[in-house]
């Protein structure tokens, strides 16, 4: 396929992404049987997400062992927001859908769009992918891509939460983001500096997700 990687979220492409991804979830939405007996998709329920804050705690203790109260501190109020992502409504999951996975071709009527590198595919939450896609955007840019969303879930059958609920459930998926790089940063070899903005980073999505 010919075609353009997205470079950025912005607004003209990303609504082209975020289109496509709602009326992508529709399909499975639709026909959950599809998907639940293929076992090779990772499965995003509860242990999961509980898995990736505790190998966040391991790896952070490598790194910045004087950073590791403050994140099991916070691991431990972590259940409430585990148990938003893992109740959500299901459906097929790319896992990594940012910008530089998607190949747009705008030479045809409508625009395709192609996202590859599905090497992260689950079962999991619809608002999953959107939430990494639209994770770090300025508002206005992440509210015209959220309103793409929307509009084709909608077409689609499936269902959305009210703004505020979809906000904060995403803000979840953040926070989860944030884990899941922590869990990996022995691994990725991240500094003492990165680390540590990282957790400062999933404080503050604390605050705003757990109580």
């Amino acid at each position: 396929m010919q075609g353009i990687v997205i470079k950025d979220q912005n607004a003209d492409q990303g609504v082209l992404a975020a289109s496509w991804l709602g009326r992508m979830q529709g399909i499975f939405v639709r026909q959950p049987d599809v998907l639940n007996g293929h076992k090779f998709l990772i499965r995003h329920d509860a242990a999961y997400f509980r898995s990736k804050a505790e190998l966040a705690v391991r790896d952070v203790a490598h790194i910045a062992p004087r950073l590791t109260a403050r994140l099991t501190k916070l691991v431990d109020r972590y259940d409430p927001a585990i148990k938003v992502m893992a109740t959500q409504p299901q459906t097929l999951v790319h896992g990594a859908y940012i910008p530089w996975h998607i190949i747009l071709n705008l030479n045809c009527k409508p625009a395709r769009v192609c996202p590859v590198d599905w090497e992260s595919v689950a079962l999991g939450a619809t608002l999953y992918d959107l939430a990494i896609f639209t994770d770090g955007v300025p508002p206005e840019t992440r509210d015209r891509l959220c309103d793409a969303y929307r509009e084709a879930t909608k077409h689609a059958g499936v269902g959305v939460p009210d703004w505020t609920q979809m906000h904060f459930v995403m803000d979840c998926f953040h926070l989860h983001r944030i884990f899941d790089w922590l869990s990996r940063s022995a691994e990725k070899r991240f500094s003492e500096d990165k680390v540590t903005k990282l957790v400062s980073q999933a404080e503050q999505l604390g605050k705003l997700v757990i109580a």
